[in-house]
């Protein structure tokens, strides 16, 4: 009974888009047939591990210049290469392309004048309760 429910969330997680952007089309599939979890956790990564907040707040916004974040290693082939996104898009921001630094157990924010925003990530215990309730709610089998 179990391997069957295992097989059918197998076909249900389908890549994002973006993934394709940091990872290899066989290595992506390999992952939606050997571990899927993994998948559905990139999936949900990239929308539920961070909010944005506008810099227009009455109380200035601090934390770390996103112009200083680089792309991630894998992706820029041995070159240093820095954030230069000029507007944000939450459907094609993808945070998995960079170097952003989560922590444990705090907020980290980054400020992106650019777009007038900063873009807050959850400490890695909040993301990981939301993905273990994301995964409970869509009967995704974790590992």
């Amino acid at each position: 009974m179990l391997s069957s429910t295992y097989a059918q969330t197998t076909t249900l997680i389908s890549p994002d888009t973006r993934l394709y952007e940091c990872f290899d089309s066989s290595y992506i599939k390999q992952l939606q047939q050997t571990n899927p979890t993994l998948l559905a956790y990139y999936n949900f990564y990239l929308d539920h591990s961070y909010y944005t907040a506008s810099l227009t707040q009455p109380k200035p916004i601090t934390g770390e210049d996103i112009s200083k974040v680089t792309v991630n290693e894998d992706i820029a082939k041995k070159a240093i290469i820095y954030f230069n996104e000029k507007a944000y898009d939450a459907k094609t921001f993808n945070v998995l392309k960079y170097s952003f630094k989560v922590q444990d157990n705090n907020f980290t924010t980054y400020v992106w004048k650019d777009a007038n925003i900063a873009v807050v990530f959850l400490p890695r215990t909040k993301i990981a309760a939301a993905y273990k309730e994301y995964c409970n709610k869509n009967n995704i089998q974790s590992k």
